[in-house]
């Protein structure tokens, strides 16, 4: 399996996908799933990851590492928190959810917490 990355014309709808081929990596995307329309969406190769296609999924902190961003999966007293995060905000990665930090964390819920990293 290799990994694409796809995303939709406008890069909306951006993920991750492990296919054999580029065709196969737009039809399970989200972003053809959303679109409908196969010509809009892009698929770009990224062997980097092919690595991770067993588990099925390209770890959270890997792609922190590498430079991506996530929303804070926690919450605050007003809902969700959903503060861009990125390597240099030392976000706690916990259970393949970014956290701003204990607090959002705390609040999240009463999940099983294994902090990485």
């Amino acid at each position: 399996m290799k990994c694409y990355l796809t995303q939709n014309k406008d890069g909306e709808y951006q993920e991750l996908v492990f296919a054999e081929k580029r065709s196969q990596a737009i039809l399970q995307s989200e972003a053809y799933q959303w679109d409908g329309e196969y010509i809009n969406v892009q698929a770009t190769r990224k062997p980097e990851y092919d690595k991770y296609a067993e588990q099925g999924y390209v770890p959270k902190q890997v792609l922190l590492n590498d430079g991506w961003w996530f929303e804070c999966y926690g919450r605050k007293a007003f809902g969700r928190c959903c503060k861009a995060l990125t390597l240099e905000d030392s976000p706690l990665v916990v259970n393949e959810h970014v956290y701003c930090g204990k607090e959002c964390l705390e609040n999240a819920g009463s999940e099983k917490v294994i902090v990485e990293g």
